[in-house]
């Protein structure tokens, strides 16, 4: 498994291994390589590390360290700290107690403020964080992928979307398309092509198509569309 040459590896795309025996995933900062298990919800968290994402509830381990293990960076829950960010760096990300100790027990919080049967937070607006703040609301991502909430694990927010994006911008440029304005063969109908809808089950193979940038393929009641050795590509 050190060795990325074994599986294959391309320099010029982010590689992706699955591993059906594995529980997790392991991701690899800097590179362009990410391994993962079979499982959507590490696909997606490993995926975020390898494209620039932080926890939820900040860098580093997630139960701190062994001299002080509630030491993981995170910050006050309305979001305020000297960087003006998140305990992950991403502004539009509530802050995560998981690896605290609000209750001063000893013992990292981790789950105690989530129903796993609901996907919701159990914890008081009255609960201080670290900040001594007893009003304003906790806002747990608990549906986030980087987060450490199990199977209520949804989405990125549009702050991790746009770390993502120019991760790929910095590390990853060869990989980025030019956009429509930048190609010297760009014609601007191209990129001025309606919907395509769909009402009838429809079959395209054996061919390429390439969408403009706010294109849209509608699949409407009663069709369906299936892809048979054919690729769907779309301008930046």
């Amino acid at each position: 498994m050190n060795n990325k040459t074994e599986f294959g590896f391309d320099e010029n795309a982010i590689n992706i291994y699955s591993f059906t025996k594995s529980g997790g995933g392991e991701a690899y900062l800097g590179e362009n390589v990410l391994f993962c298990a079979t499982s959507l919800s590490a696909l997606a968290h490993e995926l975020g590390h390898t494209l620039g994402l932080w926890h939820t509830f900040g860098k580093g381990n997630p139960f701190g360290n062994p001299v002080n293990p509630f030491s993981t960076p995170w910050v006050c829950k309305d979001g305020t700290n000297d960087s003006g960010f998140q305990g992950d760096d991403v502004s539009d990300t509530g802050a995560d107690p998981y690896t605290m100790d609000l209750d001063n027990n000893g013992i990292a919080d981790q789950w105690k403020w989530f129903i796993q049967a609901t996907c919701n937070q159990n914890i008081s607006n009255s609960q201080t964080d670290f900040c001594n703040d007893n009003i304003n609301p906790w806002n747990i991502p608990i549906d986030n992928w980087m987060s450490y909430y199990g199977e209520c694990k949804k989405c990125f927010t549009e702050g991790q979307y746009s770390r993502m994006h120019q991760y790929i911008e910095d590390y990853f440029e060869d990989m980025v398309v030019s956009d429509c304005a930048d190609d010297p063969y760009f014609n601007p109908v191209d990129c001025q092509q309606a919907d395509i809808t769909i009402s009838t089950p429809t079959l395209w193979e054996n061919g390429t198509l390439e969408l403009c940038k706010d294109q849209k393929i509608i699949i409407e009641a009663g069709g369906s569309l299936t892809l048979r050795n054919y690729t769907l590509t779309k301008k930046q």
